[in-house]
């Protein structure tokens, strides 16, 4: 399956939200699923063997606006891929799966 998991900012190495993202990420491709990350920041360098990851901007602030450009930019990345299912880990975007 190619399996998108959504989530505001990704940094494994700090919050809960991101670490459990990560471990997710890393159960589903060890099971041989296409993984992508779709997040607005990341940190620079970040690598996750076997999973992919999509940031939107290179900058770690999110603010409302930028938030509504991360949920816009997210709607069309679904509508640009075939992914046969998405988890999203925060309510700012939409996916067939939502995990808060």
């Amino acid at each position: 399956m190619n399996i998108a998991l959504i989530i505001e900012r990704f940094n494994p190495d700090v919050g809960g939200a991101e670490k459990s993202t990560a471990q997710m990420a890393w159960e589903l491709s060890a099971r041989g699923h296409a993984v992508t990350i779709l997040t607005w920041w990341h940190p620079p360098g970040l690598i996750l063997d076997g999973v992919k990851l999509e940031a939107r901007s290179k900058k770690a602030s999110l603010r409302w606006y930028r938030l509504l450009q991360f949920s816009r930019w997210v709607r069309k990345r679904l509508a640009e891929r075939s992914f046969d299912a998405s988890v999203s880990v925060t309510t700012a975007a939409a996916a067939t799966v939502l995990q808060p």
